[in-house]
C-alpha cells in the first residue's frame, strides 16, 4: 500500500512573472480571472513582493513540510501527471489531495495503517484552517469543525474508489480545493476518522480571502482595498502569533507559521 500526496495544481510560481501570470490557461485562473484582474494589480502597488513571488515562497513553504514528512512514498503534481499515476497505481494507492500551500502533519503515514486496518476507501478528519479571520482579520484557528466536510487536504481515498467515477465528468472539477471531495459524496460515504492530519494555510493572497472582501465590499476602491490589505498584514505582524493557541495535536505547524509571518514582513518593510 502506497501513500501518494497529489499537488492538485502545477503552477511554477518561481518562474512566473506578471505577464505570464494573466497570460495563464488554467481553469483556476480562468474562473476567478475578474477577480484577480482586480486584486492582483492592487497586491503589486501595495507590497515589495509581487503576488507571483510571495506565491512562489509560500510553495516553497510547502514543498519544505512534504520533503519532511516519513512514510510518503510519492508526490505528484497536476492533472496531467494525476491522470497518468492512476491508470498504472494499484487501487489500493492511498491518495491524499492539496494545494501548493497547505501543509500536513508529520504523522500522515498513519493514514496507511487507517486504511488498511478498516479496509477504507475513503475518509475524512476536521479541516483545520490557521488564517485572518473575518471578524477583525486577525489570525486565528479559524475551523476545527464539529461536522467534517471535505474542503482543502483533509480527505483521502485510494485509486480503486476514484476509478468508479467517469474521470471526463469529474475531470472539469480536478483543481478545486471542495468540490472534489464533495463530488466523491455522490457515491460513497467517507469514514470520519479522530485527529487533525493536515493544515489549510489560509493567507491574505488566498483567492477565497480577496474574494470574500470583495464580495463584502464590492464598491471598494483600489486605495482602500490597498490600505485593507496592508492594514491586514501590519496588524497580524504587531500581533504576532500570540493569540493562537497552541495545541499539541497541531504545534507543529507553528514552524511554517513563523516562516509566514517572515514573509508577511517583506511585504512592508521599511512602511
Amino acid at each position: 500500500m502506497k501513500l501518494v500526496i497529489w499537488e492538485r495544481t502545477a503552477i511554477n510560481w518561481s518562474s512566473m512573472d506578471m505577464d505570464a501570470f494573466f497570460k495563464q490557461e488554467n481553469k483556476i485562473f480562468k474562473r476567478y480571472e475578474e477577480l484577480l484582474r482586480f486584486c492582483i494589480p492592487v497586491w503589486n502597488e501595495t507590497f515589495h513582493l509581487e503576488y507571483p513571488q510571495f506565491r512562489a515562497e509560500l510553495q516553497l513553504i510547502a514543498n519544505e513540510n512534504r520533503g519532511n514528512l516519513p512514510g510518503v512514498d510519492e508526490i505528484i503534481r497536476g492533472e496531467s501527471d494525476f491522470a497518468q499515476y492512476i491508470d498504472s497505481a494499484a487501487d489500493d494507492t492511498i491518495i491524499v489531495p492539496v494545494d501548493d500551500d497547505d501543509w500536513f502533519a508529520p504523522d500522515l503515514v498513519r493514514l496507511k495503517t487507517i486504511f488498511e486496518q478498516g479496509k477504507f476507501r475513503y475518509v475524512i478528519w476536521p479541516q483545520l484552517i490557521i488564517g485572518p479571520n473575518r471578524k477583525d482579520y486577525m489570525y486565528r484557528v479559524l475551523k476545527v469543525p464539529e461536522q467534517d466536510i471535505p474542503e482543502s487536504n483533509n480527505f483521502a481515498f485510494t485509486v480503486g474508489m476514484f476509478k468508479e467515477y467517469d474521470y471526463k465528468e469529474i475531470e472539469v472539477i480536478l483543481p478545486y480545493h471542495m468540490s472534489l471531495g464533495r463530488k466523491f459524496l455522490t457515491l460513497n460515504k467517507p469514514v470520519h476518522i479522530p485527529g487533525w492530519f493536515s493544515v489549510y494555510c489560509k493567507t491574505v493572497a488566498s483567492i477565497s480571502f480577496m474574494g470574500t472582501r470583495r464580495k463584502e465590499c464590492p464598491e471598494e476602491s483600489e486605495t482602500d482595498f490597498s490600505l485593507f490589505l496592508k492594514n491586514v498584514v501590519c496588524s497580524n505582524l504587531k500581533q504576532g502569533l500570540t493569540q493562537i493557541e497552541r495545541k499539541s495535536e497541531y504545534v507543529w505547524a507553528f514552524k511554517y507559521l513563523e516562516r509566514v509571518f517572515e514573509l508577511y514582513s517583506r511585504l512592508v518593510v521599511n512602511q
